[in-house]
């Protein structure tokens, strides 16, 4: 957690998200840019009361939601579950790019969830919907998309991954798309990946869900 007051307005990061948009070729319009900007702020303030992220420079905020901008055009419209959602990547950011995907939080710790919700109120995002503590709750086949980023034993926690629609896309942010396909063997298929310009190792490895999940091979004894 940060010394509070030292927090950075909207103005300090428009014009970072701007430049570091052209760098990596997105297309990031006024009001978006504007709101992405607001959502950082809107972070920033609150990182320094609460432990919403680690210790680090607000520059690094704009490389985290620019990070997140990467995924947007790679989801299809509709309910897209954004798992582990922490402060907000990717989920907040592909909210604002995307008005045609319906972003659903699902993070178990309170006050992330506190922070999602009053995100969504202020900025004002009315396709973010309310977060959830867990996927127990997301209705089956209600989502097309899904993301994660950082979410440690994913599969573990996607489990067959009943609210993703058979052929729905998953997104995950990683720099192991090898291994990762193999733990989500049997419930996705790899589909390619993108990579994170600037970033030795950094993927956004896209996967589908398989209509019939295969019986899970066991892991090889090591």
């Amino acid at each position: 957690m940060l010394p509070e007051g030292g927090e950075s307005p909207p103005e300090f990061f428009l014009p970072r998200l701007l430049d570091g948009a052209r760098a990596l070729a997105i297309r990031l319009d006024a009001p978006p840019a504007g709101l992405l900007a607001r959502y950082l702020a809107l972070l920033d303030r609150a990182r320094r009361r609460t432990n919403l992220t680690g210790p680090f420079s607000s520059e690094v905020l704009v490389d985290h939601a620019l990070e997140s901008a990467l995924g947007a055009p790679l989801l299809p419209p509709g309910r897209s579950v954004d798992v582990g959602s922490g402060a907000g990547f990717p989920g907040i950011p592909i909210a604002i790019l995307r008005p045609d995907v319906s972003v659903l939080p699902v993070e178990p710790r309170r006050l992330r969830r506190e922070f999602l919700d009053g995100c969504g109120r202020e900025l004002p995002l009315r396709h973010l919907e309310a977060a959830r503590v867990s996927l127990r709750g997301v209705e089956k086949a209600s989502a097309s998309s899904a993301t994660a980023r950082a979410v440690g034993g994913l599969a573990d926690v996607l489990g067959s991954a009943a609210f993703l629609r058979p052929g729905g896309t998953l997104l995950v942010w990683t720099t192991e798309p090898g291994s990762l396909a193999r733990d989500l063997d049997p419930v996705f298929d790899a589909d390619g990946e993108v990579p994170v310009p600037g970033a030795e190792r950094k993927r956004i490895a896209r996967f589908r869900r398989r209509a019939v999940a295969a019986p899970r091979r066991p892991h090889p004894t090591r």
